[in-house]
C-alpha cells in the first residue's frame, strides 16, 4: 500500500492472473453486441492459507461461541498490554499526528466554551455527560456531528456484531450516509466517557518512575482493563469495517481526558489534561478540518465510476439487486518494479473477520482488472 499516513507495513499482492474473463474481455471489445459476459465463468486460483495463530483474530471469528462484552474486553486488554505507548504531551501529539489544517478560519477557545466544558465535568451521571459534551463541542465540529450512541449497538459489524459495540459518543461526517445510529463502518472517532478517574486505563509516570522497571504506564486494575478493552474493541471494529491506516479516539474521565492514536502496531496515548483546557476542542476542530489522509483514511482505496461498477458486476457476476453500488471499491496498487499504478475493482468484504488490532490484518478480494479484463485475487495486508 502506498501513500499512507502513519506507521504501516501494509502491502497488496495480486495472484491468479489467469482467467477465462480475459477472453471474454477481448470478445467484448471487438463485438460487444453479441457477447454476454455473464456466460463466462472466470477461473479464480486460490493460494494456500498460512497457519492459524492462537490470537483472537484467528480463532474467535470461526467459533460458534462468542464471548460477551466483559470477556471481549479482557481479551483485547491482554493482547494490547505491551502495545500502548505513553504518556505523550498533548502538544507533541498534535505535532506528530494532527498538525494544524490548511483553513481560513482560526481556532478560538473562548471563556464561554470553557464554561460549557466545565458543565460536562459537573454532571453526576454518564448519560448527562454525553448530552453536555455534544453541546460543548458543537461549535468546533464543522461538517461533522457528534451522536449519542451509548444505547445503540452496531448490529452489522460482521464477526464483531455479537460484541455489543456501542461507543458512548461517536463522531461522524454529516454526509457519511450511515443507515443506523451506531455504524462502525462510518465512525470517525469513538468517545468513551467515565464519571470516575478510577476507570483510567493508564497512569502518568513521573520522571523518576519512568526510570524504574517495575513502573508501568498501563494500569492493571479490573476497571482499567475494562476501559482498555472497550477502547480497543472500538478501534478493532473501525479497522475491520473500513479501509484505514490509522484512527483516533478519546477517553474522558470525569474532568480529565486523553487522546489516543491507533495503528496496526499499537496505540499512542497522551498525558491526562483538564477537560476545561483547550485541547479537546482543539482536537475536534483540527480533526474535522483535516484531509482524509490525515484523519486516517486509506487514500489508495476510492470509489469506482458508474461505468466501472457496471463492468465489474458483469465480470465478477454480482447481482444488481443484491450488491448495492456503494459496496464497490477501487484499489490502487503500485508495481514494485515499474512504480506504475494499477487499479482493480472489487467489493467491500462481506465478513469483517479481523478481531485483533495489531498484526498484518490480511484481507482478500476477488477483483477485476479494467485494463486486461482479468479476474484476480487481491491480497491486502
Amino acid at each position: 500500500m502506498s501513500d499512507t499516513a502513519g506507521p504501516s507495513n501494509s502491502s497488496r499482492n495480486m495472484v491468479a492472473s489467469t482467467s477465462a474473463a480475459a477472453t471474454a474481455g477481448e470478445a467484448s471489445s471487438s463485438n460487444a453486441a453479441n457477447t454476454d459476459l455473464r456466460t463466462h465463468q472466470p477461473e479464480v486460483l486460490l493460494t494456500q492459507s498460512t497457519p492459524m495463530k492462537a490470537k483472537r483474530s484467528s480463532v474467535k471469528p470461526f467459533s460458534a461461541h462468542q464471548p460477551q462484552a466483559k470477556g471481549r474486553e479482557r481479551e483485547h486488554s491482554r493482547e494490547m498490554v505491551d502495545k500502548f505507548v505513553g504518556p505523550m504531551p498533548v502538544e507533541m501529539f498534535f505535532k506528530e499526528f494532527l498538525k494544524p489544517p490548511r483553513t481560513k478560519d482560526k481556532f478560538k477557545f473562548e471563556p464561554c466554551h470553557r464554561q460549557k466544558m466545565l458543565a460536562v465535568t459537573k454532571k453526576k451521571k454518564e448519560k448527562a455527560m454525553y448530552v453536555a459534551l455534544i453541546d460543548a463541542l458543537k461549535p468546533f465540529m464543522g461538517k461533522f456531528e457528534l451522536i449519542d450512541t451509548h444505547d445503540n449497538p452496531d448490529t452489522n459489524s460482521g464477526a464483531l456484531a455479537q460484541e455489543d459495540l456501542k461507543p458512548d459518543v461517536t463522531l461522524y461526517h454529516s454526509n457519511c450516509g450511515r443507515s443506523r445510529v451506531t455504524d462502525m463502518s462510518k465512525a470517525e472517532v469513538a468517545f468513551e466517557l467515565k464519571n470516575s478517574k478510577l476507570f483510567d486505563a493508564f497512569r502518568d509516570l513521573t520522571n523518576s518512575e519512568q526510570e524504574e522497571d517495575n513502573k508501568d504506564f498501563v494500569r492493571r486494575t479490573t476497571k482499567a482493563k475494562e476501559t482498555a478493552g472497550q477502547l480497543t474493541s472500538y478501534a478493532v471494529a473501525q479497522f475491520a469495517a473500513q479501509f484505514r491506516t490509522h484512527l483516533f479516539s478519546v477517553l474522558i474521565l470525569k474532568n480529565k481526558a486523553r487522546l489516543i492514536y491507533w495503528d496496526r502496531a499499537g496505540a499512542v496515548v497522551t498525558q491526562l489534561f483538564d477537560l476545561t483546557e483547550k485541547y479537546l476542542a482543539q482536537f475536534v476542530w483540527r480533526y474535522t478540518r483535516s484531509t482524509d489522509k490525515i484523519r486516517g483514511m486509506d487514500t489508495t482505496v476510492t470509489k469506482p465510476t458508474a461505468q466501472e461498477i457496471i463492468s465489474a458486476r458483469l465480470y465478477l457476476d454480482l447481482d444488481d439487486n443484491v450488491i448495492p453500488d456503494d459496496e464497490f471499491v477501487k484499489f490502487k496498487v503500485i508495481d514494485e518494479e515499474t512504480k506504475a499504478a494499477r487499479y482493480f475493482i472489487g467489493k467491500r468484504p462481506a465478513f469483517k473477520r479481523n478481531c485483533s488490532l495489531v498484526g498484518r490484518a490480511s484481507r482478500g478480494y476477488v477483483v477485476w482488472d479494467p485494463i486486461t479484463n482479468v479476474v484476480m485475487f487481491l491480497k491486502d495486508t
